[in-house]
């Protein structure tokens, strides 16, 4: 792992893989770091002949912290949003996007593959609709164009999510919450054992949590809004992947995705909630490089 400086900021940055093979750039969801993505996956992209690139997103792990912004009352952001009030959040979607375009050039990748999970898939959008010379293909997992229409999370995974955000001095109750949010969003048919999640959340507390900068990401998110508009200018080879059993972003998310991106195609996993199983990340690979395979071929 190493730091770039990139966007007026510093990002924990890890580059591996197969030397001079193609590179995936994989964009992790909301307030989760780098080491959230499964060794499975990263492994899988390896054996298929790719490098990968993962990062700390900003206010996330061993990147940049912007606690000068302070911890927002994200229940009174949601009010003002409702009455169609401006929100003035510390960052947007889009100066994240930028941090994903300024990671590559610091860098030195002249052109990549995206990959983008939940808020990653967000902001995947935004780099996408850009159109960015360098960027080959564009994978969405488990991510939503955030139109009105849609149908919302479940109740119980609205209620665990905005369950009021854990201090960072009280490392317990963080991995507390980490369990019982995936305990209701998970995989149904994929279920993680509760040890392991809450090894998981030890492990990334003992790393580098930050509660205030997952708030932070939920305001950029909600300030975000509806993306449908930028959709159709994404070109390149797209592929968008979802669960039917996901209930903090429902299916139809990823099927208005699909419909509003030119040309893309959608992958709908039986059985898949709104996280990334061991046991689904075969397919989710073979996908995954499928994709980009077709899309350095036909520029070849």
């Amino acid at each position: 792992m190493t730091q770039v400086a990139a966007n007026g900021l510093d990002f924990e940055v890890l580059l591996e893989g197969p030397q001079n093979a193609p590179v995936i750039v994989l964009v992790m969801g909301l307030g989760m770091q780098m080491t959230a993505w499964p060794a499975t996956l990263l492994s899988a992209l390896h054996d298929g002949g790719f490098r990968t690139l993962i990062y700390d997103q900003r206010d996330t792990g061993l990147s940049s912290r912007l606690d000068a912004a302070g911890r927002p009352n994200f229940v009174w952001a949601s009010i003002k949003k409702r009455l169609g009030l401006k929100l003035h959040p510390p960052y947007r979607m889009a100066d994240m996007a930028d941090d994903v375009m300024a990671i590559t050039k610091a860098t030195g990748l002249d052109e990549f593959h995206l990959v983008g999970v939940s808020m990653g898939g967000m902001i995947g959008q935004h780099v996408a609709a850009r159109a960015p010379v360098g960027l080959r293909s564009f994978t969405a997992i488990m991510t939503t164009s955030g139109a009105s229409h849609l149908p919302p999370p479940s109740r119980e995974a609205m209620k665990v999510l905005f369950s009021p955000m854990p201090k960072k001095a009280d490392p317990e109750a963080i991995a507390n919450r980490y369990v019982r949010l995936f305990k209701v969003i998970g995989s149904p048919a994929y279920p993680t054992d509760e040890n392991r999640l809450r090894e998981n959340a030890r492990r990334a507390i003992e790393r580098a949590e930050s509660p205030d900068g997952t708030l932070r990401h939920m305001l950029a998110i909600l300030d975000d809004g509806d993306r449908s508009s930028i959709l159709g200018s994404i070109r390149v080879p797209t592929l968008v992947i979802h669960g039917d059993r996901d209930v903090l972003v429902p299916t139809e998310g990823g099927r208005d995705l699909a419909r509003k991106i030119p040309h893309s195609s959608l992958l709908v996993i039986p059985g898949m909630g709104h996280d990334l199983p061991d046991a689904l990340m075969p397919e989710i690979a073979a996908a995954i490089i499928a994709l980009a395979q077709k899309a350095d071929a036909s520029r070849a």
